[in-house]
């Protein structure tokens, strides 16, 4: 077959080029577009990543994050810096030189490089700086910037590449080997159209790198109507299996459960809410790679909030441990947070309530590391936005603590103050409202009385008065109006009194050589007690289980006959507890039993139905 001659490829024969000596050809406008467009892009892929290197919010330091920019940095540096060198010794244009030879021949160093660089790229060690990244920015609005590194990793190893090719035909004799089509004397146009067409490709691609999905997942709800509590104890509706971190709020109840059926893909837990008049799953939300460690409920109603704390995986999913509110009735996700300086990230409420989150954290005046106890401080979270209302420096080594009452927090003070018993706070400002002092309280108290708030509930609250030596040691209670710090009623020697509801209180009066309580309700609006024939073995919550209003009566667990106190001591007899509903007239009725064997179950209210303990079960009943 005919053999193509030099003259019909366009190739000048031997005795040309060597005629032609001093003959200068251009680059394709292509290879050079790319040669300079590449470490452009590189460049501004990396800057973008600096400027945005800072999460929202910073968990456990950007250690990896910066480690991954300055290698990054590193690997464009050096791309752009070759580049540089190679465009400003010629290798724009083929000449026959002795710097485009160099030039030439060294071009396959560049492209040991490129692989070099690349191979740095997938080494362990860099993947887990990578991966390191990524954890530390997994936080929700922030920029993915591990993703724009590698992005601007990986074109530089191709720019060194395409660096490489252009070197390579600097030089004339390898240009006319390389080159089957002679190049046009203006080809800029084409390289300025191939810069921009990599600032557009570049940009494109960075924009698909560093998206991130949402972290969260699930369905909510909407025109959710809320069933009002009960009135009576009505019959058994439904059951609740049994389910970690069960709370009522909302419509009714949420629960945290595991998914292994694709319910919520690639979510290890989900949060569910409930209707309570019939169980039925309203919404569902979860974190993605995440597990919830604790749930927590403002209360029932429209307004309600669910506070979850969590634990992330970080990557592909969220990280660190933050705590996520809920719109407890349709399940909307109203806020995710990071408290970093708590005391206790495993109980770190303090006090929740409808209106304030009561968090005990660290103060900035102090750093953890200092030798010294750090200084502790209260910080109140709004429930519904997650936003800092205020905080309140506590004394070092204080046992304070807090209690809800109506729009106000009720707060036990180490002062130094004798007189003063608690402090009345504004719960949105944190401000001192008034205070609950013994020279308040319009009785006459013993020098070597302890007195100590015991709770609190609605406009009232429960003082201890202990003396120190005495027949009653454990201490004598009477009920404060937490407006104006007066007692409005003394409850009677050994008796504990414990809130039922905002104006019902129970009191459990120790009988004396009985060794048992009898129980007795008191109403604060009345100011009357009524006896309930009724007794308990203990006075303690796990002896005790806590009794619920229902309209104009009430519900709790109890004995109808009490325990001989000699069978007790030797445990030859156990108490039979039962579910008695009882009026106001204090006559009390057996509740027929919904449970197979009733073991004095915790009895609850939320919206539509009666909660009774049952075993490992909760029996819905309305």
């Amino acid at each position: 077959m005919p053999v193509e001659t030099k003259e019909e490829l366009n190739r000048p024969d031997d005795d040309a080029v060597g005629a032609e000596h001093n003959q200068v050809m251009p680059q394709p406008g292509l290879s050079l577009g790319i040669v300079v467009g590449l470490p452009v892009v590189a460049l501004g892929t990396l800057g973008w990543a600096w400027l945005n290197r800072t999460t929202p919010v910073v968990i456990d330091g950007l250690n990896d994050t910066l480690s991954v920019l300055r290698q990054t940095t590193a690997m464009v540096g050096v791309t752009a810096g070759l580049v540089v060198a190679y465009l400003t010794a010629g290798a724009y244009r083929a000449v026959n030189s002795t710097r485009t030879k160099f030039m030439a021949y060294t071009s396959p160093t560049l492209v040991a490089a490129a692989i070099a660089g690349f191979v740095a790229w997938r080494r362990s060690d860099s993947r887990d700086v990578f991966q390191g990244a990524a954890t530390e920015q997994a936080i929700p609005g922030s920029s993915n910037v591990q993703s724009a590194a590698s992005v601007a990793w990986v074109i530089s190893c191709i720019a060194l590449v395409a660096l490489a090719v252009v070197a390579a035909r600097s030089y004339l004799p390898f240009y006319y080997l390389l080159s089957d089509e002679p190049v046009p004397r203006r080809p800029m146009r084409t390289a300025i159209a191939t810069l921009l067409a990599a600032a557009v490709i570049g940009s494109a691609t960075l924009a698909i790198a560093t998206y991130r999905p949402s972290p969260y997942e699930g369905e909510t709800a909407a025109g959710v109507s809320i069933p009002p509590l009960p009135d009576s104890p009505g019959r058994e509706g439904y059951t609740i299996e049994p389910s970690r971190d069960f709370t009522i709020a909302g419509a009714g109840y949420a629960v945290v459960a595991s998914h292994t059926d694709g319910v919520a893909t690639k979510s290890h837990e989900t949060i569910e809410g409930h209707g309570g008049s019939d169980g039925e799953r309203l919404w569902w939300f979860a974190a993605r790679n995440s597990d919830v460690l604790d749930l927590t409920s403002t209360g029932t109603g429209e307004s309600s909030v669910l506070i979850a704390h969590i634990s992330g995986q970080g990557q592909q999913g969220i990280a660190g441990e933050p705590f996520i509110g809920l719109d407890a009735t349709t399940g909307e996700r109203l806020w995710t947070k990071w408290f970093t300086s708590l005391l206790d990230s495993r109980q770190p409420f303090v006090m929740v309530a409808d209106d304030v989150l009561l968090l005990r954290d660290q103060s900035d005046e102090a750093p953890a590391t200092t030798v010294a106890a750090p200084h502790e401080q209260w910080t109140a979270i709004s429930p519904r936005t997650g936003e800092v209302m205020w905080t309140r420096p506590l004394p070092d080594h204080c046992e304070t603590r807090a209690r809800a009452a109506d729009n106000a927090i009720v707060m036990t003070t180490c002062d130094g103050d004798p007189d003063l018993i608690a402090s009345v706070l504004d719960p949105r400002t944190g401000d001192a409202l008034r205070e609950i002092r013994e020279s308040y309280l319009g009785i006459d108290i013993a020098q070597d009385t302890i007195v100590s708030l015991a709770d609190t509930r609605g406009t009232h609250a429960v003082v201890t008065f202990r003396p120190t030596s005495g027949p009653y040691t454990d201490g004598v209670q009477a009920l404060v109006d937490i407006g104006t710090g007066r007692v409005v009623h003394r409850f009677p020697d050994a008796a504990t009194a414990r809130f039922i509801d905002e104006s019902s209180i129970l009191v459990q009066t120790y009988r004396m050589g009985h060794g048992n309580y009898s129980l007795s309700i008191f109403d604060s609006g009345s100011r009357t007690t009524t006896p309930t024939g009724l007794y308990v073995g203990d006075k303690t919550y796990s002896g005790s289980p806590p009794w619920v209003a229902l309209g104009d009566s009430w519900l709790g667990a109890a004995a109808e006959t009490p325990v001989d106190i000699a069978d007790s001591r030797v445990g030859a007899a156990r108490w039979d507890y039962s579910a008695w509903v009882v009026d106001e007239a204090g006559e009390h009725t057996l509740l027929p039993n919904p449970c197979s064997s009733y073991d004095g179950g915790l009895p609850q209210l939320m919206p539509g139905a009666l909660l009774i303990g049952c075993g490992n079960e909760l029996t819905a009943m309305n």
